[in-house]
């Protein structure tokens, strides 16, 4: 690429990068040290023609019969078949969007939905107010996580039972 000046560098790290995810510390300090890599490689390749687009998917839809996911619960490695989710991103979809962005050229781009995506834009416009939302739900969500509960209900965690 830098021979030739041209191309594009297209990395995947994680909505955990943008926005702390109580109960996976070691998942979103690694997509973190993922984002602030590239994000630095862009900075420093940016004069030889080489671009960089950093996506950040949210939860995805993965896991099948023929090849369950693998998520760590709290004794260990647990292998889950994932459900239909309205939380979660289909894969298609989310390869299809990360194609896109690739193609436009974005230095980077969210893929998510609700109510992932909703704080992260409080985390990038409104961190003071991310951050008291984040503590109100973290403990509740990082018990459900170990657990090997759904970390995606809202609802759930901000009520007094757990």
């Amino acid at each position: 690429m830098i021979k030739r000046h041209k191309g594009r560098l297209v990395v995947v790290a994680s909505m955990a990068a943008k926005v702390p995810s109580p109960g996976q510390a070691v998942y979103s300090a690694a997509k973190m040290a993922v984002w602030g890599y590239f994000a630095s490689v862009a900075t420093e390749v940016a004069d030889k023609g080489i671009s960089v687009t950093i996506c950040c998917p949210g939860p995805v839809a993965t896991g099948t019969r023929d090849a369950p996911r693998m998520i760590y619960g709290p004794t260990g490695p647990i292998q889950r078949i994932q459900k239909n989710d309205s939380k979660r991103m289909d894969t298609e979809r989310a390869a299809y969007l990360i194609a896109k962005a690739m193609a436009a050229g974005v230095p980077e781009c969210w893929l998510a939905r609700q109510p992932v995506l909703t704080m992260a834009y409080l985390m990038q416009y409104l961190p003071t107010l991310g951050w008291l939302v984040l503590k109100k739900i973290g403990p509740s969500r990082a018990r459900a996580v170990s657990g090997g509960k759904d970390g995606y209900n809202v609802t759930g965690f901000l009520s007094k039972q757990d």
